[in-house]
């Protein structure tokens, strides 16, 4: 059972205070340029509103080969320290969608790696207090959450919030939106998704 909950995303959205950096404005990637593994959650969550099981196979093969793949991604360092940067960007997760994935990294290590070891069909992870402590213990983190947006959330986006700590007031904050779009009609869910975030990031600090 999935439980959607629409991310609040304006058509204009107010301009942004702090120095974000676009790394890929509103990037029309081809297939190659994304990961297998992102693109999966997608078309399944797409999929899943369809009953019939044909249904949902026609409909996977057109969001995989028709629709577009659009890539924003923005990022900025902030003086804040990492752990409290953590836990507000936990808190939006709970607050505007469904968790995918956390990987994190300590010290020690140069690779991220997941704390859901996976079973091969994506699926809405519950956040729990252990999770919860070993990002905030960890080095770097990388939350992936599925954001429902459109006429009756039917546009998906996953964005990828990437964390980094620099020292114990530093920590560098990247986000990335992922979103299917249609060649005629294009929404830039993805990258509306990533402002919002943003901005939900710079109300928290009061900037």
């Amino acid at each position: 059972m999935f439980i959607y909950k629409r991310a609040i995303v304006k058509d204009q959205p107010m301009p942004l205070v702090l120095p974000w950096k676009v790394a890929s404005g509103e990037k029309m990637g081809g297939r190659m340029e994304i990961q297998k593994e992102d693109e999966a959650i997608l078309v399944q969550f797409v999929a899943s509103w369809f009953v019939n099981e044909l249904s949902k196979r026609i409909i996977a093969w057109m969001t995989t080969y028709l629709n577009t793949n659009e890539i924003y991604t923005i990022s900025t360092t902030v003086a804040v320290d990492f752990t409290a940067v953590v836990d507000m960007m936990l808190a939006f997760v709970d607050d505007e969608g469904g968790l995918i994935d956390v990987k994190i990294a300590t010290e020690r290590e140069n690779s991220l790696h997941s704390l859901f070891p996976r079973n091969g069909t994506p699926e809405i992870l519950v956040q729990t207090d252990e999770i919860r402590r070993l990002v905030a213990q960890s080095n770097a983190c990388e939350i992936k959450v599925l954001i429902f947006t459109g006429l009756m959330n039917v546009n998906p986006v996953l964005a990828t919030i990437q964390l980094r700590r620099y020292s114990e007031d530093q920590t560098s904050i990247e986000i990335t939106g992922f979103s299917k779009e249609g060649w005629m009609i294009r929404r830039h869910a993805g990258k509306k998704v990533v402002r919002s975030l943003a901005q939900k990031i710079e109300v928290q600090l009061r900037v």
